[in-house]
């Protein structure tokens, strides 16, 4: 499966947003948040949440499948 993140931040944002990244110490992923600085609020986050399930499952899925090929 190919993935290519297209989404992009509206110019006018401007100096409310800040960008919070965050590394998953499980899987190594890595999320990018867009933040209201005047709120708190993540109004942009990349991956987006579903995809991170997904992948949190395969990665799950994976685990276990080791385990079951090694025992």
């Amino acid at each position: 499966m190919d993935l290519h993140c297209t989404d992009r931040v509206e110019p006018d944002l401007g100096q409310r947003t800040y960008v919070q990244f965050i590394i998953d110490e499980r899987t190594g992923q890595i999320t990018v948040n867009f933040i209201d600085s005047a709120n708190g609020e993540v109004l942009k986050q990349i991956p987006p949440n579903q995809l991170q399930g997904i992948i949190e499952d395969y990665l799950a899925s994976r685990r276990v499948n080791d385990r079951v090929a090694h025992d």
